[in-house]
């Protein structure tokens, strides 16, 4: 590295973007024995001087990420590629550095929740200038959109320079790329496992790895795995870099099974209810159906609100119910949905009313009415036998005799099925009563 080089990087300040170990702590260590765990970690250097220096000193390249923290690229990079199982193990063999002018404050939750602060400020001319002439000299007269990655060598030598893209797979194939080229014998110093449980090193790993990859009878081990994992927290934070949208599905899907103290869910169900991937939301809205889950009906009524695909809004609309305890805005949005024209999205909206009013008289009582007022009086079967199915679960004896009579018009299965209703409405262990919901549209559903 030029001497005018040193001189100026001094100028360009940032702070500890990842959860490694304060500047000055030991350097990473070289490479293990096969078969040996080590301790190692990712190492974000305060200046661009002491990241040559300590690259000189332990033999790895520098990266040096130009940010700009108010852009959606680089807040992508800082909360999402950087801490991905797909990218952090590259950058235990890198010493990183982060250049520029702007500000963060240290972030208290999210994906790098207890991390340091990015950025200090830059306010001097002559740091702005200082920073000019980094970015001059490495990228040329280019114009910055997307973060912009540098890849130097222990002397300062440029390896590699690529403006980076929104996807974790074209950074870790740039990265993989330029160590490849620089020492084709480099290994990663950390396994998928160990990061995924939280640490580098020390202690039994999980097999969380087959999350990230393409072996579907992995991916069921590692969500398996993941599910049974001591800290739940760590659900949270690996699920958005699955990849799979199968696998995310998958997760909701084995979550339904579980039993015991479900707190640490919601957070998940929160994000699967926004996921990209319809299949991985309506599986997150049918297990928030199934587990109630506590404080999520205003989310799960936002999401229903915004989505385009009808099955899935079915799903959102019953886990809000199902969450609700009460909530008038979700009351309000089963009665709006029990006019609108599809027979599928009335059919639903009376489960719904169902998974509403069940846990309370009162509220039972109003789902009664509405059902009454509309439902049985639907011409469509689907949504008539709906409002029979949600009647009987909510075991409304006002209306049995409304059942009884129009049941007297059916043959066969559908007429099976209401004597099935009045049965329960009275109180009876009715054999086969689950059987019957798929008379019911919604109840179709992904079970």
């Amino acid at each position: 590295m030029t001497a005018a080089l040193i001189r100026f990087a001094v100028f360009l300040a940032v702070a500890q973007a990842t959860q490694g170990p304060a500047r000055g702590a030991p350097a990473v260590q070289a490479a293990s024995p096969a078969g040996a765990k080590q301790a190692v970690s990712v190492i974000w250097e305060a200046s661009l001087e002491a990241a040559m220096q300590r690259a000189s000193r332990i033999g790895r390249p520098v990266l040096v990420a130009v940010l700009a923290p108010s852009e959606e690229a680089s807040r992508v990079f800082l909360d999402e590629v950087y801490p991905s199982l797909l990218v952090r193990p590259l950058l235990h063999e890198v010493v990183c550095v982060a250049a520029s002018t702007e500000a963060t404050a240290p972030l208290t939750e999210g994906p790098r929740k207890g991390m340091s602060a990015v950025f200090k400020t830059m306010t001097s001319n002559e740091a702005q200038a200082v920073a000019r002439a980094v970015e001059q000299r490495y990228l040329g007269d280019q114009i910055k959109k997307v973060p912009t990655h540098i890849l130097l060598d222990g002397a300062g030598h440029l390896i590699a320079n690529k403006a980076g893209k929104l996807e974790q797979k074209e950074f870790r194939r740039f990265i993989t790329t330029a160590l490849d080229a620089q020492d084709p014998s480099w290994r990663p110093s950390t396994d998928l496992a160990d990061v995924a449980k939280g640490g580098d090193g020390g202690g039994e790993a999980i097999p969380f790895a087959g999350l990230f990859g393409t072996d579907e009878k992995a991916a069921r081990k590692a969500v398996d795995a993941l599910l049974a994992a001591p800290d739940k927290t760590v659900v949270a934070r690996l699920f958005p870099q699955i990849p799979s949208g199968k696998t995310r599905a998958r997760l909701f899907e084995a979550a339904r099974d579980l039993s015991g103290e479900r707190d640490w869910l919601a957070e998940v169900l929160e994000l699967g209810v926004a996921d990209k991937d319809p299949d991985v939301r309506a599986q997150a809205a049918v297990t928030a159906e199934v587990v109630r889950a506590p404080g999520l009906a205003k989310q799960l009524l936002t999401a229903f609100s915004s989505e385009k695909d009808e099955d899935v809004r079915c799903d959102l609309l019953r886990a809000a119910a199902a969450s609700a305890k009460g909530d008038q805005a979700v009351f309000d949005a089963i009665e709006e949905a029990v006019r609108e024209k599809s027979d599928k999205a009335r059919a639903n909206a009376y489960v719904a009313l169902a998974r509403f009013g069940d846990s309370d008289d009162k509220l039972a009582s109003r789902s009664v009415d509405v059902i009454l007022k509309r439902g049985i009086k639907d011409r469509e079967d689907r949504s008539r036998n709906a409002a029979v199915w949600a009647l009987a679960e909510l075991r409304s004896t006002r209306a049995r005799k409304e059942i009884e009579k129009i049941g007297k018009r059916e043959r066969g299965v559908v007429k099976r099925f209401y004597e099935m209703a009045l049965d329960r409405i009275d109180g009876k262990d009715v054999s086969g009563w689950q059987d019957s919901r798929r008379l019911v549209a919604s109840e179709k559903v992904r079970r």
